[in-house]
């Protein structure tokens, strides 16, 4: 089981997803990111769903992507390109077998692209897997900002697959991330942005849960001071 996650940020964009990998009655970590070069365009690519018909519509996606980002110049908005050049490819009865996210940069300009079956999107933050769902999903809109940049977004989504693999089967919780600054400087790692990662998270639910539980029971009218 996979989670993924994606944000469109002001300077980049940032791909992250769990490493658990499952097969016949055995478990063993990899990673689900892959990236990949096209024209004057960097790319990471995740996904969730069969391992194999993923790694079919990358090659595919990257046959798409080679020709056509030759000309990514002459257009305004590369997330909508991208999704056009994407469209017939993901048309493929292999797709039905897989979600993914896809995310570039192109130009100076971040995009991120969202697959579902037959189904190519623009998106801005989103999910795929177990990361899909109204729970992930209420937690990341109450954290994220309306503006946030790539080191915040490494961060939370690093978060929210440790989380992920907290209480979902089969899904790990260590995080491999990609982050793609609009200068199409290429950083990845795993076990998030820190060594110790999982436990300042931790420390931060304690904190956090706190401090709500506060709020609620005052109706809102409390004083919280995070130290």
């Amino acid at each position: 089981m996979t989670i993924g996650i994606g944000f469109l940020c002001s300077d980049g964009v940032v791909i992250c997803a769990d490493r658990q990998m499952t097969g016949a009655g055995f478990k063993f970590e990899d990673s689900k990111i892959y990236i990949f070069y096209a024209g004057e365009s960097v790319f990471a690519f995740t996904y969730a769903g069969d391992p194999d018909a993923a790694r079919m519509m990358l090659e595919k996606s990257k046959e798409a992507l080679y020709p056509v980002m030759a000309r990514a110049s002459e257009f305004e908005n590369f997330g909508n390109f991208v999704s056009k050049a994407l469209e017939p490819v993901f048309r493929d009865r292999q797709s039905k077998e897989v979600q993914s996210l896809i995310g570039g940069v192109a130009y100076n300009e971040p995009f991120l692209i969202k697959t579902k079956g037959t189904k190519v999107v623009s998106a801005s933050a989103d999910y795929i897997g177990f990361g899909d769902s109204s729970v992930l999903r209420y937690v990341c809109d109450l954290l994220l900002p309306s503006e946030f940049n790539v080191s915040e977004a490494q961060i939370l989504a690093s978060y929210l697959v440790s989380v992920a693999g907290r209480y979902v089967q089969y899904c790990g919780d260590t995080p491999d991330h990609a982050v793609i600054r609009n200068d199409r400087t290429l950083v990845t790692g795993t076990s998030g942005p820190w060594p110790d990662a999982k436990q300042r998270f931790r420390i931060s639910e304690v904190a956090a849960g706190k401090a709500l539980r506060g709020l609620l029971l005052s109706a809102g009218t409390a004083h919280i001071e995070i130290v």
